[in-house]
């Protein structure tokens, strides 16, 4: 298969997150196209203090990333930090111990309902929660701690909003198959707004790879709700970078 037979690969993670995977799909002969859905702004409040909490919960790579980079404050000694997934803890690592990080093991699922399991299995009684998050997410892991008894203060440090593709962007994605890469329901619906805006739909073409079954569910309940007949060939994966390029490489054959 020469390489303009091979499918457009779209990477559509917010800008900065895509081009060390694009580098490597490249040199595998493979056409890359970065069109981020989502644009990150940070937050304009003041980081919180994380002091007097007894665990401070990142639910995302960004969240670490817009905390550490904006902080003065020191890590207090032995305050537990938990992530969702390994590919958040891989990040915190830089600023705090390993032994001060709790996260799902990588053979688990990556999300909220995975860390909540992880936290139970430790015996401890949370009393006060800090999470660290965009300005919409999902409420479930507040909830989860609020129902075991903890106090939980919320505070977002950065937004999300829909980045609009140009028409002519959105319409090259019928030039021929493409294989699009999807890592949260935000970013899916950013997309169908495009979409939708340039009077188009997801071309039967297309294929996906996905970070998380919630989001395959979501993206086949739309295709189905647009009329799409046939279900689309959707990978899903580990959200860390060798197991998305693995699974664009596969989802390319």
């Amino acid at each position: 298969m020469g390489k303009a037979d091979r499918p457009l690969i779209v990477l559509t993670r917010p800008a900065g997150r895509n081009e060390a995977i694009a580098a490597r799909l490249r040199d595998q002969g493979l056409r890359v196209a970065v069109w981020p859905a989502l644009a990150l702004a940070v937050c304009d409040a003041p980081v919180p203090d994380v002091s007097g909490h007894d665990l401070v919960v990142f639910v995302s790579r960004q969240a670490v990333d817009a905390y550490f980079s904006r902080t003065r404050q020191s890590w207090p000694d032995g305050l537990h930090a938990a992530t969702v997934g390994q590919a958040s803890a891989q990040a915190l690592r830089a600023y705090l111990p390993d032994e001060w990080i709790i996260a799902p093991s990588g053979q688990s699922a990556q999300d909220s309902e995975a860390l909540m399991a992880r936290l139970d299995t430790l015996g401890r009684a949370w009393t006060r929660v800090l999470i660290l998050r965009g300005a919409r997410g999902r409420e479930w892991l507040a909830q989860a701690l609020e129902r075991r008894g903890a106090a939980v203060t919320r505070h977002a440090l950065y937004d999300r909003t829909p980045v609009q593709w140009p028409c002519a962007q959105v319409q090259s994605l019928r030039s021929g198959a493409c294989v699009v890469l999807l890592t949260s329901i935000e970013g899916l619906e950013s997309i169908e707004q495009s979409l939708h805006g340039c009077g188009e739909s997801w071309p039967d073409t297309a294929s996906f790879v996905v970070i998380h079954p919630r989001i395959a569910q979501y993206l086949q309940s739309t295709l189905q709700a647009a009329g799409r007949a046939d279900a689309p060939s959707v990978k899903i994966c580990a959200p860390d970078e060798e197991a998305i390029f693995q699974a664009i490489l596969a989802a390319s054959r």
